[in-house]
């Protein structure tokens, strides 16, 4: 779905493409690995580069990053999340009305602090 998005947005305007990214459930999964990884790991290992540099784009130029995460263990509850970079703001979205879960609001806010 996410793919999709992303496909549709890039693909009509530049303009609208601007200021966006999109990433898929493995972002959030990622960001919770966060505490299990030293300072130097996190900057200059392959598998946590490309989230570094993210983070570091998204605040930079005040983008806004576009993402879902599954919150249980059999994946069947969505959330969506989006990252303004701007303002360093979180928002999440649960059709269920429930809060964001304190896990991943401190991974989101380490990540971009």
């Amino acid at each position: 779905m996410l793919d999709l998005l992303h496909h549709q947005i890039t693909s009509n305007s530049e303009k609208i493409a601007w200021g966006f990214y999109i990433e898929n459930v493995n972002l959030t999964d990622k960001l919770l690995k966060l505490p299990e990884v030293d300072g130097t790991t996190y900057g200059t290992s392959q598998g946590w580069h490309w989230i570094c540099e993210l983070g570091q784009d998204v605040i930079k130029r005040g983008q806004v990053l576009l993402t879902i995460c599954h919150l249980d263990h059999d994946n069947k509850h969505w959330v969506a999340l989006v990252v303004d970079g701007e303002s360093k703001q979180l928002a999440y979205g649960n059709s269920m009305g429930h809060r964001i879960p304190k896990e991943i609001l401190i991974a989101y806010q380490e990540w971009f602090s």
